[in-house]
């Protein structure tokens, strides 16, 4: 849960950075707060539950609403901001408020309805649920959580802005998303060789980090184990189609011939004794 001074609930919630993790967790919750997705076509509706949990052992007046949300290139933590009002008509929630008692959880569910003539577009909101206090204005608990909304078919594309390896099976990947809509990182991390064979593969983004229009982002990528049989220069480079092909270099390994040698004499040994089997067997028909 997050703690906050006693302050009124503009200033708290306009002026200060809300705490986000992508981990999934409800509202009012001792845990982080969570990252959801909707994707919606203009002229339809699209909803999502998100649980709010009081983890007190006595009642709470909770209150809901709904704000505008910006992530600053380099943070992590968003800035939340009224609700823009070109999209405040297109989202509502199914209430203002509940009354939850001690260790009781209940729903919130987020309708988006954007209208039929709703240009393309993708933007971020933030359901931020605060604790009142006998009524009064002030309050002494807040917790959010981010809900990335595309409107329509957006396009997305992505420059890799870096990619260093910082220590043995990890490195640092860099991202810009030069689109206009949220940025989903669901490529790989490849380890190549001679002719382009790949030797190993892993997520490069298993915990779905998303990225905002002009945004960039970085963040820890595991690199794909060595197997013993890999051959040629090897290198691990990025796969994923939405990133631009001139985006970073590989990080070069070096490069192992031992492997394809072994491979060789073993591929001639085993040959040369199935063509003195054959010989034996044609001398022995004869």
């Amino acid at each position: 849960m997050l703690t906050f001074l006693r302050c009124t609930v503009f200033h708290l919630i306009i002026g200060s950075l809300m705490i986000v993790s992508l981990f999934p967790s409800t509202l009012l919750a001792a845990a982080v707060p969570s990252v959801r997705d909707v994707v919606v076509m203009p002229g339809e509706s699209a909803s999502i539950e998100i649980p709010v949990e009081n983890q007190k052992t006595v009642s709470v007046d909770v209150a809901l609403q709904l704000f505008s949300a910006e992530i600053v290139s380099g943070e992590e933590q968003p800035m939340i901001q009224e609700l823009d009002a070109g999209i405040a008509g297109w989202v509502s929630l199914s209430t203002g408020s509940m009354i939850l008692a001690g260790g009781e959880q209940d729903v919130m569910v987020v309708t988006v309805h954007p209208p039929a003539d709703a240009q393309p577009q993708s933007f971020i909101l933030a359901l931020v649920a605060t604790e009142i206090i006998e009524g009064d204005i002030a309050l002494v608990h807040g917790a959010a959580t981010l809900i990335f909304v595309t409107v329509g078919d957006v396009p997305t594309s992505a420059q890799c802005v870096d990619f260093v390896r910082n220590t043995d099976d990890g490195a640092t990947l860099t991202l810009m998303n030069t689109g206009s809509g949220i940025l989903y990182a669901n490529g790989a991390v490849v380890l190549r060789g001679m002719f382009g064979i790949r030797f190993g593969t892993t997520p490069m983004n298993p915990m779905g980090h998303r990225i905002a229009a002009n945004q960039t982002r970085s963040w820890t990528v595991s690199l794909p184990a060595i197997p013993w049989w890999a051959f040629g220069a090897l290198h691990y480079s990025i796969d994923d189609e939405q990133i631009a092909d001139d985006g970073c270099d590989s990080i070069a390994i070096g490069t192992r011939w031992l492997p394809i040698v072994g491979i060789g004499v073993a591929f001639i040994t085993i040959f040369m004794l199935g063509f003195g089997i054959l010989r034996r067997v044609s001398h022995s028909a004869i």
